[in-house]
């Protein structure tokens, strides 16, 4: 070799040039926390089991939605928004004589972060029709559930089908 001081140089180079090159970061697989997971499936679980057994007081049932809920009753053209009208679309049902709202999940589930969550399954509805016989109405329902700061898991959306 006649000049390895050039040799040398441009391996260096070439070295420098290609080694301080971004390469392509490989996307990281989220991690979830199992436990954490686990335990925000359980408390859901427990938060809609209880507000299944709050349909026979009103103050108890609105007690599990927040304030800017959005509930899509059946067969509504819009959703009713907001804890009051709700409770006002509520209240002359609640006081039926006959009234029976009952559910049953098919599927609970929350978000890897354990902060979300969604419920869905069917309800049954036994209220009076207009020939005051009493009707049972079972349909399928979907329920969106958020973990507020207190740890406490609140209804932020509802669908009746």
């Amino acid at each position: 070799m006649k000049h390895p001081l050039l040799v040398v140089s441009l391996v260096l180079l070439l070295g420098f040039a290609f080694g301080c090159q971004k390469g392509e970061e490989v996307a990281k697989e989220p991690v979830v926390d199992v436990e954490a997971k686990t335990e925000a499936l359980r408390t859901l679980r427990e938060a809609d089991r209880l507000w299944s057994r709050s349909t026979t007081d009103l103050d108890a049932f609105m007690s599990f939605i927040v304030d800017d809920v959005a509930w899509f009753p059946p067969s509504a053209s819009r959703p009713i928004i907001g804890k009051n009208e709700v409770r006002s679309y509520f209240e002359p049902i609640f006081k039926e004589p006959g009234f029976l709202l009952t559910w049953t999940p098919n599927r609970i589930d929350v978000s890897d972060a354990g902060d979300m969550g969604y419920v869905y399954g069917s309800y049954k509805w036994t209220h009076r029709d207009s020939s005051d016989l009493l009707v049972e109405e079972i349909r399928p329902y979907a329920t969106f559930w958020k973990k507020q700061s207190s740890g406490e898991w609140k209804v932020v959306l509802e669908a009746d089908y």
